[in-house]
């Protein structure tokens, strides 16, 4: 077999994919430090499951992919795909492809001819190649020494590996496990039979029950037809005696109906006397009634009637008021025209007066023109005069630009004060908005957060709730749902994260111990466990003893942390007493050995970092295996994912309550926005006016300023002003004007009047229309009275004239005496009452009687055609009563009858032969298959043999030629002289030493290689080790050691042995049939070239 190529992509530094083929015979692998040339071997060993992750340099399975670099970033998935060849296996092709994967989220996956496998159907494919579980084809970094110092079993497993016994081993595993399961079965079977033979006694005794049944009902029957003939005899006895008092009751009822009848009939007669004088007397009291109603109906007629006429009356008089008002005419003119007309006067009166104004102003000036000549110190008084009004004005135009001014700074105060409040409140809305954003990122990142902490918090919880950490022991003790287990020692403890080191080395397994309440629970979980599989220690607190012995001489000494009891309390306290009452946690290892010496009574010592003291002397340190460390980890990671938890759900809280708290800001900070922004549009407004109206007064002000320089100006200067001849023209304008102007002021008064006029003549019109309309509604109004009156004096007329016929009437009765009639009715109920009774007396008797015999006849008729018995039993029917009651008694205590007992019984005895040659065959079954396995026992037992003798024989040469000196390998067998496991006995040239362990790492590692090339002489056929992967094995080897070693790979490639050499010599890379370098390039990826076998020696140069 051999590795024809490897594809990687994502694998720790391999962020692109790369192809790698190998040729038969050395491979070599080179490249400076960091390349990641021992990536490729590292995926080997990862890709056919021959390393764990933490032998790759990994923490976990996510950490080998690609991280990402300076211009690369991360990928999601890391995968290795090997195409191998060679591999002479009947149920597999000639190539054999297989793939592994590995997911961002810890998913992975494994391949074989392109369909999805187990991790046990790559290892089943790859038994027997070296790269199977146990085999040595691949070495890492730095592990060819630890080889030699492995363990015997280990030893031996590679030997099994390499003599291609892996598989045999296995399947005898196999079967191992296939006659466990049957054995299991037998007993199953066994068990079923043992309830098949017992369910088949109970049958035969349901069977036996249910004869007896039969008897007892036959008998039974006997019994009850004989008391039923007794019974029927005695009903029909009962029958004729009931008939005769039947006739006897029916005479007397008939005697006492006649007598009845003769009540009856003189009562009738009496009732229907006192019927007519109380009707009499009815008639009497109804019209009394009649008249008083009558009465009433006329007095409220005539106050009713009596109203009517007043309002009528009232009605009148206004009628007569509003008929004598004179009519009103409607006015022709429209007052909107009139208004119209006079609005357009006013408007021409309004242009006649600027007019005039003008032209005054004019005629003024042309006065003065004209007058200049003649009035030049006059002229010069009047401008001296003027210049005093303009003075005036300007002093009056300033003082009122002064307060405009004033206004305006004012204004624009209000203005800055409301811009930064408007620019106060803006950035205050924008804070709040970006706020909101932030507490609103911080809830989707709280979410966001809150997911995949729920799934590792789910997942972590789902591993400790199974104990899938745990031995089987354990695991099944604990998950077994037995009541009155508290659980592990990891359970009750709280170890703090610094702690987790020191309790993990001082307890080890003892972790795993399962807390139970008392004694007898852990006696329940042990037979459980000897039915389920698995050993477990159990604590039972009624049985454990707190250990605590405090020194306080201790506590004071450098370096004590304290008793690990309080560092790690439990719960409950008796369990860390017990377990960590005698240990004393100091901070490191030379602490600890001061204390030791100093203290010869002392506790049991233990560091952070793990290593532990004993009490004795005894010192343990080293690597710690992961397990224990793992569960506490994962129980302290389980309590800070739910602290971490609770600390998102508190801040999604706070964000959320933060977040309604920014929205109702914002809404609030909107409207002071929106109301700020129209108060700064108003002082806007306010601010605009201010100016234009400073604006106009510093025009006015001006155009003022310089008409007094011109008159200055004008009094210093001499008086050239030519006259002014158009005086006349001005004055006759004027005129005209103001004449125009009268006209329009009479027109407008005319047109004022008539408005006034017209608009009163509306109001009267209007007026008038209200009264005639409020008369037409009286006339309606009266009209109604008028008929409503009628109608009343009508009722009234008939209310009268019925009040007349009742009292008529009322003259005309006369009121009967009932009391004599009464009585004398009353003592007819009496005797008409007694003898209703004594008939109902007598056929109540009757009907009891009829009632009687009714039942008698029903009891007959049930009983049916009674025949006698052809023989009586003995005795009498109270005799056969008592024997019906003990039968009925003796039927119960047999209780439910299997009335299909002796068929079941014959089908279960059947089923019992069937199963009991079944347990027969499945005995003979097992003798079998323990044949069978001790055959391939014995097979693989002599083939070991045979292969140890020959890997021997190859060690000892192998160790003469590489190292030099002895080397031997010794078989381990127990007392039935099967093979447990393999020594290793070594003794380099000019020493006396034995011990692997001594020997210096150059002699390691060629010991190690000794042994790997002795392993290619295992098989049977001695084809030679079919592939060797090794990871800088010739690292720490001397130049000497690197010939001994390249000799011998060149020895073995030409048998056809493939090797794949990561290395740094030079000497390696002289032999190799193909060079494949290993470089980083700038974004940090790795990446490969390939050497041609011709220019190898040239680049080695």
């Amino acid at each position: 077999m051999r590795i024809e190529s490897i594809s990687l992509q994502g694998f720790k530094s391999f962020g692109e994919k790369t192809r790698i083929e190998f040729v038969p015979g050395i491979n070599a692998v080179i490249g400076p430090n960091g390349s990641g040339k021992s990536n490729v071997i590292e995926a080997i060993r990862w890709a056919t499951h021959t390393a764990r992750v933490r032998e790759l340099r990994a923490g976990n399975a996510t950490e080998l992919i690609f991280h990402g670099s300076q211009g690369k970033s991360s990928l999601g998935l890391a995968e290795v795909m090997l195409e191998l060849s060679g591999l002479h296996r009947s149920h597999l092709p000639e190539r054999l492809n297989l793939a592994r994967r590995v997911y961002r989220d810890g998913d992975t996956e494994q391949e074989l001819l392109g369909k999805n496998v187990l991790v046990r159907d790559i290892q089943n494919a790859l038994r027997g190649s070296g790269l199977g579980p146990g085999g040595l084809a691949a070495i890492g970094q730095g592990e060819v020494s630890g080889v030699v110092t492995a363990d015997s079993k280990t030893l031996l497993g590679y030997l099994e590996e390499a003599a291609g016994l892996s598989a045999l081993t296995h399947r005898e595993k196999q079967t191992l496990d296939r006659l466990v399961e049957v054995e299991r079965h037998l007993e199953q079977l066994e068990l079923v039979a043992a309830g098949v033979r017992e369910r088949t006694e109970q049958l035969n005794r349901e069977a036996e029950t249910a004869r007896k049944h039969t008897q007892y009902t036959q008998e039974l029957q006997q019994l009850q037809d004989a008391v039923q003939w007794a019974k029927h005899q005695t009903l029909t006895q009962e029958l004729q005696d009931l008939q005769v008092q039947e006739e006897n009751l029916q005479g007397s009822v008939q005697q006492t109906a006649a007598d009845l009848r003769e009540v009856q009939a003189k009562q009738e007669e009496l009732r229907l006397t006192l019927q007519a004088a109380g009707v009499e007397r009815a008639e009497y009291e109804s019209t009394l009634r009649l008249i008083k109603n009558a009465e009433e109906r006329v007095r409220d007629t005539e106050k009713y009637l009596e109203l009517l006429q007043l309002d009528q009356q009232n009605l009148l008089s206004e009628m007569e008021v509003l008929e004598a008002l004179a009519p009103v005419e409607k006015p022709t003119a429209d007052p909107v025209q009139i208004e119209a007309s006079l609005r357009s006067l006013k408007i021409r009166l309004q242009s006649a007066e600027r007019r005039l104004q003008a032209s005054e102003n004019e005629l003024k000036q042309a006065y003065a023109q004209a007058q200049e000549a003649a009035r030049e110190e006059a002229q010069n008084a009047t401008l001296q005069e003027e210049a005093s009004k303009l003075q005036a004005l300007v002093e009056q135009e300033t003082a009122n630009l002064k307060a405009t001014e004033e206004q305006l700074v004012a204004v624009r105060g209000l203005l800055s004060v409301t811009e930064e409040q408007y620019r106060t409140t803006l950035e205050s809305f924008e804070t709040a908005r970006k706020n909101l954003q932030v507490a609103k990122s911080d809830l989707s990142r709280a979410n966001n957060e809150k997911a995949p902490l729920e799934r590792e918090l789910k997942r972590l919880e789902v591993v400790l709730n199974s104990y899938a950490r745990y031995g089987e022991g354990s695991r099944n003790a604990l998950n077994s749902d037995i009541e009155g287990i508290v659980g592990s020692v990891a359970d009750c403890l709280n170890v703090p994260e610094e702690y987790e080191t020191a309790i993990t080395a001082a307890l080890g397994r003892r972790l795993e111990q399962v807390v139970v309440q008392n004694a007898q629970v852990a006696q329940e979980i042990i037979e459980h466990l000897k039915r389920a599989g698995g050993r477990a220690t159990f604590l039972p607190l009624d049985l454990i003893k707190s250990r605590v012995r405090p020194d306080s001489r201790l506590l004071t000494e450098r370096g004590v942390l304290g008793y690990a009891h309080n560092k790690c309390p439990s719960d409950p306290p008796l369990i860390s007493e017990h377990l960590l009452g005698d240990t004393l946690m100091v901070q490191d290892h030379p602490t600890a050995i001061r204390i030791a010496r100093n203290h010869a009574q002392r506790p049991r010592l233990v560091t952070l970092d793990g290593e532990v003291i004993e009490a004795t002397g005894a010192v343990t340190g080293g690597k710690l295996k992961d397990s224990g460390l793992t569960v506490l980890a994962d129980q302290r990671r389980y309590h800070d994912l739910q602290d971490e938890l609770d600390d998102l759900d508190r801040k999604a809280d706070k964000a959320r309550k933060q977040e309604r708290s920014i929205e109702e800001s914002l809404k609030k900070l909107e409207d002071q926005v929106r109301e700020l922004r129209l108060k700064h549009q108003q002082e806007k407004g306010q601010e605009a006016v201010l100016e234009r109206t400073l604006t106009q007064a510093g025009a006015r002000r001006d155009t003022l300023q310089s008409q007094l320089r011109s008159v200055h100006s004008r009094m210093h200067e001499s008086s050239g002003t030519e006259r002014f001849t158009g005086v006349q023209v001005l004055e006759d304008t004027i005129t005209q004007i103001r004449q125009e102007i009268e006209v329009l002021r009479a027109q407008e008064q005319q047109f004022t009047a008539d408005l006034h006029g017209i608009r009163e003549q509306h109001t009267a019109h209007q007026h008038h229309q209200q009264e005639m309309q409020r008369l037409a509604a009286n006339r309606e109004k009266y009209q109604r009275l008028q008929g409503q009156i009628q109608g009343y004096l009508l009722n009234l007329d008939n209310h009268q004239r019925e009040l007349a016929a009742h009292q008529s009437k009322l003259a005309s009765l006369s009121r009967p005496e009932l009391l004599p009639l009464e009585k004398e009715y009353k003592q007819l109920s009496e005797q008409h009452a007694a003898q209703t009774r004594k008939i109902a007396e007598l056929q109540r008797t009757l009907e009891n009687t009829r009632l009687n015999l009714a039942r008698k006849e029903t009891q007959r008729q049930e009983l049916g055609e009674v025949k006698a018995p052809e023989v009586l039993p003995e005795g009498d029917a109270r005799r056969w009563t008592g024997r019906i009651q003990t039968l009925e008694r003796l039927l119960m205590e047999l209780g439910a009858i299997n009335a299909l007992a002796e068929q079941e019984h014959e089908h279960e005895s059947r089923r019992l032969q069937t199963m009991e040659k079944d347990i027969q065959d499945t005995r003979g079954a097992i003798q079998q298959i323990r044949d069978a396995l001790r055959d391939l026992r014995q097979d693989i037992h002599s083939k070991l043999f045979l292969a140890f003798e020959r890997v021997k024989t190859a060690f000892s040469n192998y160790a003469q030629e590489l190292l030099g000196g002895l080397g031997e390998l010794q078989l381990e067998q127990d007392e039935n002289g099967k093979p447990t496991g393999m020594g290793m006995v070594v003794q380099p040239r000019s020493k006396r030493t034995r011990n692997i362990h001594l020997l210096s790492a150059g002699e390691r590692t060629m010991v190690g290689l000794a042994f790997l090339f002795a392993l290619s002489e295992a098989p049977e056929d001695q084809r030679g080790l079919p592939i060797a992967i090794l990871d800088e094995v010739d690292a720490p080897l001397d130049e000497a050691n690197i010939r001994r070693f390249t000799h011998f790979l060149k020895l073995l490639a030409s048998k056809g042995s493939q090797f794949i050499l990561v290395t740094h010599q030079k000497a390696t890379m002289e032999i190799a049939h193909a060079l494949w370098g290993v470089t980083t390039d700038a974004k940090g990826v790795s990446r490969t070239f390939s050497i041609k076998n011709s220019d190898i020696e040239t680049f080695v140069q």
